[in-house]
């Protein structure tokens, strides 16, 4: 019997399992992902918001909760000690010195008010000159050139114009009333300009959203980057000039961030009431990226809490003393913040909010604490709330596999380390949980020749590529566990020793020991033939693992592709035969997404 034979002989027992249907795991439901409620109208071009402001409903933060002083200390020995530890903060001070050079005044303005709309995209069909161009010449998802500093506008990479055509800025100071040179090519009121073929080009949106966050395939100067290297680079120097700026951003923050909706405020939520009355929730960002902005007004605003009683400048800027100062912004972004989450309007994928409450709950100190946690350990009911121990054993698989795409279960093991790494400083500890360590095992087991995850679902593409080599889960799975296979993971991409100061988190901590990696620049050594039963995956390799044929067919929920029983070949290090992986769009807005990306054939 030949040896494709023989595999297919083995794949019989898989194809039955698949034939035979399989169950969804309980509590798969996506219950609580939308927000209750009707549909938030798009908010109408000229219409000013009343300011919100509102009261701290607990007692003001004492302390400094969320680094401690040996942290501290330990980051700045690394940097003292290491290289590569002190070329990393080198890059962060970098980072924020970009944002000392602002005038508090410039800075302040630089956040606009809820009025003025926020999307990630201007528009599915590219750039109104150069078409889709701007998406193939620049191989980025997110293309637009955005400068803070040029508010309101986005720049075509292919050709360098500008869009909008009109001073949308001046619409905007002058409260949404002058309209004078409304009569260009490109206007743009906030609510997009509408081309002669119907496509809708939401520029202004666009660069009010990238001035709030950035992508990896959209890296420029932002307010969510530039709070974490200001605060950042305060705690690694001790140098005021760095809180100041923070404190200023963080305030303007705090005056607007109540009556952000991004529902009623953006493209997306107006397409998605437009097309089935179905709603889109957020604040200054969608949900999903929107934990991401909680979370770093905290770490932010605990790293230089200590500073705002003492800063006579920000007093004088602000109008206010320092409790006041310090007052507002625990109220009306911290608070503001930890409702969002219960209001779904700060939600991700599993972990992302869990992360974000859990660092508002330590850095806003006199909260609701015992609620958050008795939320976030053992709630009983939803799927995207659902509490850590009932999700574990309900939302993962038992072998560790969450039930989404490789790609996005990784969010959750890079969320949930972050969980497990702040609970202690809440007095709880998880790290004994049976399958939250799996978690980790998944993706090790899930590497085909020790080179390449199967593309199934959203993941990875055509070229391949191991998902799960993020040095801050690992290092902290190894502290966690000590399982000497993620520190021979960690070296085997990198991660280990002086190499694996990779992120600020990395700088708190000792290195972990670099091992020899193994050999022919695999991630894992050589597995044996597996089958992950609960995920669905069935990976057949010979004995030195250098050729292997996977197949998925197995339930995954969410960032689902029609491909299973698709069977992914790799030989000589590479996928041989691969799915298309992530699509080529994010949303059923684009018709391609459905007749060519998800589908295998």
């Amino acid at each position: 019997m030949n040896r494709c034979s023989q595999w297919l002989r083995l794949l019989l027992p898989v194809l039955a399992v698949v034939t035979a249907g399989r169950a969804a795991p309980a509590g798969q439901p996506n219950d609580d992902w939308a927000a209750p409620g009707s549909v938030h109208p798009a908010l109408k071009v000229g219409i000013v918001l009343p300011p919100r402001v509102r009261a701290p409903q607990f007692p003001l933060k004492e302390a400094r909760t969320l680094f401690s002083a040996a942290e501290i200390a330990r980051a700045r020995a690394n940097v003292a000690a290491y290289p590569t530890a002190k070329k990393l903060a080198d890059e962060i001070v970098a980072d924020a010195d970009y944002w000392v050079t602002w005038d508090d005044a410039a800075l302040r303005d630089l956040i606009a008010t809820a009025e003025v709309p926020r999307d990630a995209e201007v528009c599915p069909a590219g750039c109104p000159v150069h078409g889709k161009k701007i998406f193939e010449g620049t191989s980025k998802f997110y293309p637009w050139i955005i400068d803070p500093k040029k508010p309101f506008q986005v720049q075509c990479p292919i050709g360098g114009e500008v869009y909008p055509s009109n001073d949308y800025g001046r619409f905007y100071r002058s409260g949404f009333t002058d309209r004078s040179d409304f009569d260009g090519p490109y206007v743009d009121d906030g609510r997009g300009w509408l081309a002669p073929d119907g496509q809708r080009y939401w520029f202004v949106a666009s660069a009010a959203h990238w001035i709030w966050t950035q992508h990896e395939s959209s890296p420029h100067p932002n307010v969510r980057t530039g709070l974490a290297a200001l605060g950042r680079a305060y705690l690694l120097t001790g140098d005021a000039r760095y809180a100041h700026k923070a404190a200023v951003l963080l305030h303007r923050a705090a005056e607007v961030y109540p009556n952000m909706d991004y529902e009623s405020q953006s493209r997306y939520g107006q397409l998605m009431a437009e097309r089935d009355g179905s709603r889109y929730s957020g604040k200054a960002l969608n949900a999903i990226w929107e934990t991401y902005l909680g979370a770093q007004f905290a770490e932010t605003y605990d790293a230089i809490w200590e500073t705002i009683d003492g800063d006579g400048s920000l007093q004088t800027f602000l109008g206010k003393g320092g409790r006041d100062i310090r007052a507002f912004i625990e109220a009306n972004l911290l608070e503001d913040s930890i409702d969002a989450i219960y209001e779904r309007r700060s939600r991700g994928n599993y972990g992302m909010h869990q992360r974000a409450l859990l660092l508002l709950a330590i850095v806003r100190q006199h909260a609701d604490t015992p609620r958050y946690l008795a939320d976030l350990l053992d709630r009983p009911e939803g799927s995207s709330y659902l509490g850590l121990r009932p999700a574990l054993s309900t939302l993962v698989w038992r072998d560790g596999q969450p039930y989404e795409s490789p790609g996005y279960n990784l969010l959750w093991v890079q969320n949930l380390t972050a969980v497990i790494e702040l609970l202690p400083k809440l007095g709880v500890d998880v790290t004994s949980l049976p399958r939250l360590r799996r978690l980790y095992d998944a993706p090790l087991a899930a590497i085909a020749v020790g080179r390449h995850t199967p593309a199934i679902g959203d993941t990875t593409g055509i070229f391949g590529g191991v998902v799960g080599e993020d040095a801050a889960v690992y290092q902290q799975a190894f502290r966690a566990y000590g399982d000497p296979r993620y520190a021979q993971f960690l070296s085997d991409f990198g991660a280990a020793g002086e190499q694996g100061f990779r992120d600020f988190a990395s700088l708190l901590h000792p290195p972990v020991a670099a091992r020899p990696p193994t050999a022919g620049g695999r991630r894992v050594a050589p597995q044996p033939s597996r089958v992950l039963p609960g995920f669905g995956l069935a990976i057949l390799n010979d004995a030195a693992d250098e050729t292997a044929l996977s197949l998925y067919y197995g339930q995954h929920v969410n960032h689902a592709h029609f491909d299973r029983l698709h069977f992914d070949l790799f030989a000589n290090g590479q996928p041989v035969m691969p799915d298309l992986g992530y699509p080529d769009a994010m949303n059923v807005y684009v018709s391609g997404v459905w007749t060519w990306s998800v589908n295998t054939i």
